[in-house]
């Protein structure tokens, strides 16, 4: 096995030159999925991978893209410039006759590979996310972050407490619940022995200050910091992850932080007003007020 040209799992869990918001595996798969999961008797392995939507239409042009964006970060992924991609699509001699007596002569299926083998070169280049000719563009099945990345799980941990504390959560709670040490799970009883708690316990990162966490998540629009009261609540947007597409790691430990809260059933979480753009510059000078962070 070891003489095949085949790449190790390891080479997947990198960040993608052309986009360093995901993994390779993150880019990839979703554009697998959309290849291959086009009818119900593959809903099993479509829910594996984090998505539990109807099957893709088969639209000829969207998957020959979806192709091309495959074969091209494969050909970057294997280390080929671009001379060496062409000299290999060349010696398909027989997908290039059949491309060429459909569209007058143009071996077009070269041509997209390499477009798109030119977009994401120039991405990688220039550190910005590769963006896809494909409308819509392809979905990201979000499974979290792997649990070193501090950071990411920073962000992740605040959308999973508030989706799941009904998409409106208190920031003193938030403050309250965003933290702890593993010490606390003798505190939990039986919950506290499961699996996933230990697992947490025994992988869990420290993670950034509240305040720089959700200063990013307010400059991604993944929530909204609203004035209620005396206070302020965090709420969910159309870009917080959903629930269903969250990984059971951060359900799980969401679940460990709000049990040992026991205070979330008493929190009236109402919807208040948007605040105002004028408003929001202030925010993070309360935050500083709380000693958040």
């Amino acid at each position: 096995m070891k003489q095949l040209p085949v790449l190790g799992p390891d080479t997947y869990s990198v960040r993608a030159p052309w986009d360093q918001r995901l993994s390779l595996v993150d880019w990839i798969v979703p554009r697998v999925l959309e290849l291959t999961y086009t009818t119900w008797d593959l809903r099993a392995f479509a829910l594996d991978l984090g998505h539990g939507d109807e099957p893709f239409g088969w639209d000829f042009g969207r998957r020959s893209q979806l192709r091309a964006e495959l074969d091209a970060a494969f050909f970057h992924i294997y280390g080929l410039t671009r001379d060496d991609t062409v000299y290999i699509l060349e010696s398909f001699s027989a997908v290039r006759r059949n491309d060429e007596a459909a569209n007058e002569g143009r071996f077009v299926s070269m041509l997209r590979i390499l477009d798109a083998y030119d977009a994401l070169e120039r991405a990688a280049q220039a550190g910005n996310a590769y963006v896809s000719a494909l409308f819509p563009p392809v979905e990201v099945f979000e499974k979290g972050p792997p649990v070193d990345d501090a950071k990411a799980l920073g962000l992740l941990r605040v959308c999973t407490l508030v989706r799941l504390a009904d998409d409106a959560l208190d920031l003193h709670l938030l403050t309250e619940h965003y933290d702890f040490g593993p010490a606390v799970l003798a505190s939990l009883g039986p919950i506290g022995q499961t699996p996933e708690a230990r697992a947490w316990a025994a992988k869990r990162p420290d993670v950034p200050g509240l305040k720089s966490t959700l200063e990013e998540l307010l400059a991604t629009q993944m929530v909204r910091v609203l004035p209620r009261g005396d206070g302020f609540v965090v709420t969910a947007t159309e870009h917080t992850p959903p629930r269903a597409k969250l990984d059971d790691w951060f359900i799980a430990e969401a679940g460990l932080l709000m049990t040992l809260g026991k205070k979330f059933a008493e929190v009236e979480l109402t919807r208040p007003v948007p605040m105002r753009s004028e408003e929001r510059s202030n925010v993070f000078d309360l935050f500083r007020s709380k000693k958040l962070g």
